[in-house]
């Protein structure tokens, strides 16, 4: 009889285990890698121009109340209760317009 060199059997499912523990390695090491690059992205992109602060008080004309915002790097606008919009200057906090929106929605 001929001695063999491939060692004690082995199990049924070792082949399988194996595929799967290199897939999992592949995966952790690409995961880790894709984090690695987004925060290399992300830490450069800290030098991009920052909006000019907002005045501490925006005066509106009318007296409702504020309930929404939002602001590009040339303009910010203003949503009241009254559903009027005000658009003001970023450079000199001047209004530069006024919407008001119908509301025609009946119930």
């Amino acid at each position: 009889m001929q001695p063999t060199l491939d060692g004690p059997p082995q199990p049924t499912g070792l082949k399988w285990l194996k595929v799967l523990v290199a897939v999992l390695t592949t995966t952790l090491i690409v995961g880790f890698l894709t984090i690695v690059i987004m925060v290399v992205f992300r830490l450069n992109n800290l030098n991009q121009p920052t909006l000019n602060p907002l005045p501490a008080t925006i005066q509106i004309p009318s007296q409702a109340g504020i309930v929404g915002y939002t602001e590009t790097p040339e303009w910010y606008l203003v949503v009241t209760q009254d559903s009027e919009i005000f658009v003001f200057d970023r450079r000199n906090d001047k209004l530069i317009q006024t919407v008001i929106v119908q509301n025609n929605i009946t119930e």
